[in-house]
C-alpha cells in the first residue's frame, strides 16, 4: 500500500490474495467478457475495501452483492458493504480513461461511488474520487469529489444513523428502568 502525498487520492498495492479471490469469481462466468468484468470489479471492491479498513470503517463484504455469485453473473456490481451505513459502489477504471462507466442497475441503493483506476499491470489501484449521486452511465472523472469530501460525508451519514437510532435507544433505556 502506498500513501500518496497527494490526500485526494489513495493506491493500495494489489496482492496475491486480490488476484486469487478475482480469479476465483470470475472462473464463475460464461462467458469471457463477463469474466473480465467480474475480475475488474473484484480488485476494485479489494482496493476500496482496503482503504476503509485504514480508515478504521467495518465493512461486510459477504453482504455486498459483489460478494453474491448469482448477483455477479446477473448483475454489474462492484459494491462494498459499510457496517450501518449501507453500500458504496466501487467502480473500475482503466489507465487513460477519462470516464467512468457506472450501469443504470446501480444507480439507487448506494450511499456514493468510487471510481478506482486500474493501472496497466493490475498490481495498483488508485482511489480517484467520489460522487454522492450517479445518474448517468459515463461519469467524467473530473466531476469526481475528494476523497476528503467521502470521509465527511460517512462521517454525515454516521451522524444522521446515530441521531435516528436515538429515540428508539431513550425508549428503551426509559423502559429498562
Amino acid at each position: 500500500m502506498n500513501y500518496t502525498s497527494d490526500t485526494s487520492t489513495f493506491t493500495v498495492a494489489l496482492s496475491l490474495e486480490a488476484h486469487s479471490r478475482a480469479k476465483q469469481f470470475c472462473d464463475r462466468a460464461s462467458n469471457p467478457q463477463k469474466a473480465k468484468q467480474i475480475y475488474l470489479n473484484t480488485l476494485a471492491v479489494y482496493a476500496v475495501n482496503h482503504y476503509f479498513q485504514c480508515l478504521g470503517l467495518e465493512t461486510e463484504l459477504e453482504k455486498s452483492d459483489s460478494w453474491n455469485p448469482v448477483m455477479q453473473t446477473l448483475m454489474n456490481v462492484a459494491d462494498v458493504q459499510v457496517k450501518n451505513l449501507g453500500k458504496l459502489e466501487c467502480r473500475a477504471v482503466l489507465p487513460d480513461s477519462q470516464f467512468c462507466y457506472v450501469p443504470p442497475e446501480v444507480w439507487e441503493e448506494r450511499f456514493g461511488y468510487v471510481a478506482v483506476q486500474l493501472n496497466e499491470s493490475l498490481r495498483e489501484a488508485t482511489l480517484l474520487g467520489f460522487a454522492k449521486e450517479v445518474n448517468t452511465e459515463k461519469l467524467h472523472l473530473s466531476l469526481l469529489q475528494s476523497l476528503e469530501n467521502l470521509r465527511e460525508h460517512i462521517r454525515e451519514l454516521k451522524r444522521v444513523a446515530v441521531a435516528a437510532n436515538a429515540p428508539a435507544i431513550q425508549k428503551q433505556a426509559h423502559l429498562s428502568q
